[in-house]
């Protein structure tokens, strides 16, 4: 069962569309539907884009 705070494994695509790969997300909310849906935020070690001062 998934719930709030948990860390699974999904496939993302790339901005392309095109295969992506497996990587990491947190779940931080069910959406109120009559589906599966989760909103969720993507889990990455590259700081590359990090905004200093932001958050």
């Amino acid at each position: 069962m998934k719930h709030p705070g948990q860390i699974v494994l999904l496939r993302f695509p790339h901005t392309s569309l095109a295969e992506g790969k497996t990587r990491p997300a947190l779940l931080l909310a069910k959406v109120p539907n009559n589906f599966d849906d989760w909103l969720l935020c993507m889990i990455s070690s590259q700081l590359h884009q990090e905004l200093p001062g932001y958050g």
